[in-house]
């Protein structure tokens, strides 16, 4: 192993084993206990062992090759199925913010007024497959957040939507009166 290599952050499956470890898998990716390069490269040369560290300072690292898991054959916990109101009302903006990019079709005009159903109806299934979060209960707790907003928000078009109408029906009417009547 090179001092090259570590440098990047990068630990590959074949010096994981020199060094007597294993990474632990958490979602979509692989966590390595907290090591610093000169920790390993001491590891390496002296074959000593490692001690626990806090949770907490996990780094991420860099391991395609040691556990690939294409995010199409996570399952989906029957819990986190279901309507959301946030990826419904805010789309695009929910897609990158879950780390999922298809609602991102809903950019494509005509195609967007069917798509925006179908991101509200699979939206938690494709946060829950991309995204970051761990358990049900932090998932649950960042959607119920979206889909608040996203009540909010359409609550808001709807009361926009009727002070328009009704403002346009006194327009309308104030016309017809006026040459109607002439005042």
């Amino acid at each position: 192993m090179t001092s090259e290599k570590l440098s990047d952050g990068k630990i590959c499956a074949s010096c994981l084993s020199k060094l007597g470890l294993t990474p632990g898998t958490v979602g979509n990716s692989t966590l390595l206990k907290d090591i610093s390069v000169s920790k390993a490269q001491s590891l390496i040369q002296g074959n000593i062992k490692l001690k626990q560290t806090n949770a907490s300072k996990i780094p991420r690292v860099a391991t395609d090759d040691i556990n690939p898991t294409p995010t199409s054959n996570i399952p989906v916990p029957d819990e986190i199925k279901g309507w959301n109101w946030g990826a419904f009302a805010f789309s695009w903006l929910w897609g990158i913010a879950n780390k999922t990019y298809l609602p991102l079709l809903t950019l494509v005009p005509i195609f967007n007024i069917v798509w925006i159903f179908v991101v509200g109806a699979k939206g938690n299934e494709w946060a829950w497959q991309d995204g970051d979060t761990k358990d049900i209960a932090t998932f649950k707790a960042i959607q119920d957040t979206w889909n608040r907003a996203g009540i909010a928000k359409l609550i808001l078009v709807v009361f926009g939507i009727v002070v328009y109408i009704l403002f346009l029906a006194s327009f309308i009417s104030a016309i017809t009166s006026y040459y109607t009547y002439g005042y």
